[in-house]
C-alpha cells in the first residue's frame, strides 16, 4: 500500500514519489508497479521484480548515473510524512517503511 504519492509530469519524464508499507524491497517495487498501471502502463513490468536480487539490481539505476533518464531510489524510513499545505503543519502516518522516488521517460 502507498501513501502521500506525488507526481511531477514534465514534457519528457514523470517523477513519482511516495511511501510504501511493504516490508521488502521487492514489495516496494510491486507497489510502484501498481501505481504505474494508471500513470505509465508500459513501465509496469519494469517494477515487477521477481525477488530481492532483481530489486537490488534495479536500484543500480540511481539518480547520479541516470543522466536525466530512468532511475529509482528507495530508503528506509520510520514513518510517512508530508507538509499539509493548508495548515502548514507536518502530517505523519505510521506503518510505512520505505520512501521511494522514481523517474521514467515517457
Amino acid at each position: 500500500m502507498t501513501t502521500f504519492v506525488g507526481i511531477i509530469d514534465r514534457p519528457e519524464t514523470l517523477i513519482i514519489d511516495g511511501y510504501s508499507s511493504a516490508r521488502t524491497l521487492n514489495g516496494v517495487m510491486h507497489d510502484i508497479a501498481r501505481l504505474m498501471k494508471d500513470i505509465c502502463p508500459r513501465e509496469v513490468q519494469t517494477f515487477m521484480t521477481k525477488g530481492k536480487q532483481d530489486a537490488i539490481d534495479l536500484l543500480g539505476c540511481s539518480h547520479a548515473s541516470s543522466e536525466g533518464g530512468f532511475f529509482v531510489e528507495i530508503e528506509d524510513v520510520p514513518c510517512a510524512s508530508q507538509i499539509n499545505e493548508d495548515t502548514d503543519e507536518m502530517e505523519y502516518k505510521d506503518g510505512y517503511n520505505y520512501y521511494f522516488c522514481t523517474r521514467v521517460v515517457k
